[in-house]
């Protein structure tokens, strides 16, 4: 017979460590967390760059995330061809891109722009 423990014998069986990661964990909600008219997150991306060369796309993706920032590539079709485009992101948070993109200015004198993300684009988006 197998007895479940309670919340309470959980509880006082955390010690050290384990404490201390449930005590860290934060649980407020994003500031500036708002939902469309479908019912999704609102969330944002920092467009680094546009290229028709795919290389220069990878080559820009790879910097940053070697410099630790979240990124994706967005393929899209324009009338100039085929252009691939460098974000950061989404985050839900406006004022904490917008902050990163402040980093990105100072360290890698790139003036990105914050644009709305949308879930559609990601049918163009680039694995890897």
């Amino acid at each position: 017979f197998f007895k479940q423990k309670t919340a309470y014998e959980i509880r006082l069986s955390l010690v050290g460590s384990e404490m201390c990661i449930r005590d860290s964990a934060k649980t407020t909600e994003p500031e500036e967390f708002a939902l469309d008219a479908n019912g999704l997150p609102v969330s944002w991306s920092l467009q680094l760059g546009s290229f028709s060369d795919y290389k220069n796309a990878l080559a820009l993706r790879e910097t940053m995330r070697n410099a630790e920032y979240r990124t994706y590539i967005i393929q899209a079709q324009t009338d100039g061809g085929e252009t691939y485009r460098v974000f950061i992101g989404p985050m839900v948070q406006r004022a904490e891109l917008s902050s990163i993109a402040d980093e990105i200015a100072r360290d890698f004198e790139i003036q990105g722009q914050i644009v709305r993300y949308r879930l559609e684009d990601d049918a163009g988006q680039l694995g890897g």
